[in-house]
């Protein structure tokens, strides 16, 4: 069996090896050290999109597959939204490391009703999907995967075109004041600042015909359940076992993780190194799987069993192996 481990919402100052404080993460440093490393084109939703969908989909948008999911009529345009919560200093805006939000269902569920009344007439429509959005009606192609610029200063054009960035500056107004930020705060958590839009594209007339495929998709991210709808296999959470769907199958286990300490729980980058990959190189150890590979960050790193005899490489940290 083939697994694939992807690790969301890394920020790429990380992968690219900077921060002088990284964790060690020795599981990972260990899967890196007997892999072949590959820059990957477009983030991880790109290169399982290129993996994983009908060949008809391959061309689709990140918000366009995760659209798939909600059964929507087809046609039109979808985009992704995605709560963020902003830092802004003297002189520029900045996206922290741990800005990427999930909300609540009933968050969800109560800011999309709220979006349906204050945006009325507008040819919007605003659902919840797996802690996010996907924002239907809104043409064109527009934002930047906000992951890639975790951590860093904010350009206008990291936002989209010009009528992208127009919602997305109605939208700030609009969760400015908005009750969810006032409960939120009372319970210490970030602020929902904007929806980050991003991942547009337009909708097929008619959704690509599915069949049975060689995939067995585990997570829980709005991306990963349309890719499950196109695929035609169901989506599994985290805690199934790996392995237990389709004989043969690859499977596709997406974990989200932060590198400090998250401030709406989940875990930290060491605490997955600990847990998930530490078991699962063990596995690969011991013969259970033919490989592993690594999303991760602009990188894919592939290890099969025999990597581990390169006892010639030097040992190195983990994100000198994501430099590229």
């Amino acid at each position: 069996m083939r697994l694939v481990l992807v690790v969301s919402d890394c920020p790429p100052v990380l992968a690219q090896g900077e921060p002088p404080d990284a964790p060690p993460l020795p599981a990972i440093a260990a899967l890196l050290r007997a892999s072949r490393v590959a820059p990957m084109t477009g983030g991880w939703r790109a290169e399982l999109t290129r993996r994983f969908a009908p060949p008809p989909a391959r061309a689709l948008a990140p918000g366009v597959i995760a659209s798939a999911a909600l059964a929507g009529p087809p046609g039109g345009h979808a985009c992704l939204a995605t709560p963020v919560h902003l830092l802004a200093t003297p002189d520029h805006l900045r996206l922290p490391a741990d800005g990427l939000l999930r909300l609540s269902d009933d968050e969800g569920a109560a800011l999309a009703a709220d979006f349906a009344r204050v945006f009325d007439g507008a040819g919007l429509a605003l659902q919840p999907l797996r802690g996010r959005f996907v924002l239907s009606g809104l043409a064109g192609e527009g934002g930047e995967d906000p992951a890639q610029v975790l951590g860093s200063k904010l350009a206008a054009t990291t936002r989209g075109a010009p009528a992208w960035r127009r919602l997305a500056s109605e939208i700030e107004l609009w969760l400015h004041s908005h009750p969810l930020n006032a409960r939120r705060e009372s319970r210490r958590q970030p602020r929902v600042d904007a929806l980050w839009l991003w991942g547009g594209g337009p909708v097929p007339e008619a959704w690509p015909q599915v069949s049975a495929t060689r995939v067995d998709l585990h997570g829980d991210d709005g991306f990963l359940a349309g890719l499950a709808a196109l695929a035609g296999t169901p989506l599994r959470s985290t805690d199934a076992d790996v392995g237990a769907g389709n004989a043969g199958a690859a499977d596709v286990v997406l974990q989200h993780a932060v590198v400090a300490t998250p401030r709406e729980g989940g875990r930290t980058l060491a605490e997955l190194d600990a847990t998930v990959v530490a078991s699962q190189v063990e596995r690969l150890r011991r013969g259970e799987l033919e490989s592993i590979e690594l999303l991760i960050g602009t990188v894919a790193a592939r290890a099969t069993r025999g990597g581990f005899a390169r006892f010639w490489r030097r040992r190195r940290p983990w994100w000198e192996y994501l430099r590229r």
